[in-house]
């Protein structure tokens, strides 16, 4: 149990630094502000201790500082860690390399999805529904809105207007 609570406070304080970052519009100067010893103490746990949050951290930092490329290989490190993945750096993966590599961007939010990330879970389904794969579309769009992302919800209400279904009991 105190396990589980662990590993929610580490995807908690993940979480609130992506806001940070990303949802409260903070400009880039405030990932300039990190000093260098602090990147460094991130970039050594990850590569040595193979730490996930420390290389989800560090892959944001360098993503709002321009270095794009390199916050990619930091997002794919955290997602494909052995113990304790994130599914958000999954998501922000996927999200990097999208339009260039659609395979591993899928791949990625599939990936985020089994990890419990609801942005990932959309994400995926966005891919089946283009697939012609309403079934699987259905089932990761229910996982994202279960989850809390309202584009999964969205979603699923496009499908029961285009296929003028009757609202489910449960997702």
């Amino acid at each position: 149990m105190a396990r589980k609570k662990e590993h929610t406070v580490r995807y908690f304080y993940l979480f609130l630094g992506v806001i940070l970052i990303y949802g409260l519009g903070v400009n880039q100067s405030f990932a300039k502000k990190f000093s260098a010893a602090t990147l460094r103490y991130y970039k050594d746990d990850c590569l040595t201790n193979e730490k996930a949050i420390s290389c989800g951290k560090l892959g944001a930092i360098l993503e709002q500082q321009g270095k794009k490329k390199e916050a990619v290989g930091y997002y794919q490190k955290a997602c494909q860690a052995l113990i304790d993945p994130l599914g958000v750096t999954c998501y922000l993966w996927g999200l990097a390399v999208h339009r260039t590599k659609p395979n591993i961007a899928f791949a990625a939010y599939r990936r985020a999805c089994q990890l419990q990330d609801p942005d990932g879970c959309t994400s995926a389904g966005e891919f089946f529904m283009r697939k012609g794969n309403i079934s699987q579309a259905w089932a990761h769009y229910s996982k994202g809105c279960r989850g809390g992302d309202g584009r999964g919800c969205h979603r699923l209400a496009r499908i029961l207007v285009k296929q003028k279904r009757p609202l489910p009991k449960t997702l």
